[in-house]
């Protein structure tokens, strides 16, 4: 089985003021350190292009995957059938591997679709006809081996030298994703990216090595926040048993709960055991809408409504990206949690009770 080593990120960092087209103080910083440059971060799936001895590309997504149900046979997931549009011979690539970042756009507003993405990716039947449709694009951004050579031990600077090198401007959906080092066009790549709501930008050590895991590579992604109350919570296992495991969070179209989000990081034990007690059973999350209004109609009555405020990373089809607590809202009523509405913030407010 063939196993690709990803270089992952060693911490992420707020890109920008919650809900706003502020530059956090974080990403700043980030900008001003000589030693680090910057790419942009795309709204995609992460992927190797590794290609063998005879020319023939074979483009491995992120993971394993069963060769058949409850088997314990697994292979590296190849997207060479998901992506058919991207697959080419290119002998004078011959024992090259890149690494990529595959994204889609929407054709009518021209911006990445990380929800069109997910359709191509989970895609089984029609898949010539949605790659005509909706075709993909991959960004180069890193080489790990180039016509035989391993690079890895190579600083990222070297390895940047390398792979901007290689002209993939005669392989239609294949381009470089740029790289910035100094100051002014680091500043200029993280206004650019707030100013078309890009998801962020990576942050990388110019004289890094390539490592299996995480590295000298640091995350600043799009932060927003959002005010939701709880209506239910499943127990917890292990460290979590007294507490609980994730909280299941609501907001209001109109009179009716709508599901958010599961919630179970971002707490100390403190604050979960406030929240457990306050709610004061497992309670598990509503199927309907009319459980979710008398699970609504249950709580109110009994004075155990709680609204908190929630960060995460963006809306996808199956909800809230890496969801996480912030705070409990002790200045907001359930009524005010309401689908589509931006939280206002408020310096007058406990953290937690």
């Amino acid at each position: 089985m063939v196993e690709i080593k990803l270089m992952k990120a060693r911490k992420s960092y707020d890109f920008n003021v919650p809900n706003t087209n502020e530059p956090s103080e974080d990403i700043m910083e980030l900008i001003n350190n000589p030693e680090l440059g910057m790419d942009g971060k795309r709204d995609g799936t992460r992927a190797q292009i590794h290609i063998d001895e005879d020319g023939n590309m074979v483009i491995y997504g992120r993971g394993t995957v069963q060769e058949e149900l409850h088997s314990k046979n697994r292979q590296q997931r190849n997207y060479n059938v998901t992506f058919p549009e991207l697959v080419r011979r290119i002998p004078e690539l011959k024992c090259s591997k890149f690494d990529c970042e595959i994204t889609i756009r929407d054709p009518n507003t021209g911006l990445e679709n990380y929800n069109m993405l997910e359709t191509r990716v989970n895609r089984k039947s029609d898949i010539s006809v949605y790659a005509d449709k909706y075709p993909a694009t991959v960004e180069i951004f890193d080489v790990l081996e180039y016509l035989g050579e391993d690079l890895t031990n190579s600083t990222l600077d070297e390895r940047k030298m390398i792979q901007h090198g290689v002209d993939f401007r005669k392989f239609p959906n294949f381009q470089h994703l740029p790289f910035f080092k100094d100051k002014d066009n680091k500043l200029q790549l993280v206004l650019e990216a707030l100013n078309i709501g890009s998801e962020g930008v990576m942050v990388k050590d110019i004289d890094g090595k390539y490592v299996d895991g995480p590295g000298d590579w640091y995350k600043a992604k799009r932060t927003h926040t959002e005010d939701v109350f709880i209506l239910g919570m499943s127990p917890g296992e292990g460290k979590f048993a007294p507490f609980f495991g994730k909280i299941h969070c609501f907001q209001l179209v109109g009179n009716t709960p709508k599901f958010v989000c599961d919630v179970g990081g971002g707490f100390d034990f403190q604050q979960m055991k406030y929240i457990k007690e306050y709610i004061g059973e497992w309670l598990p999350k509503p199927k309907s809408d009319s459980e979710a209004i008398q699970r609504y109609n249950y709580l109110n009555d009994k004075h155990r409504l709680m609204v908190i405020e929630v960060k995460h990373y963006g809306i996808v089809k199956i909800g809230r990206r890496h969801p996480n607590f912030v705070r409990i809202r002790t200045d907001k009523s359930p009524e005010e949690c309401i689908v589509g509405q931006t939280p206002v913030q408020s310096d007058n407010i406990n953290e937690w009770i």
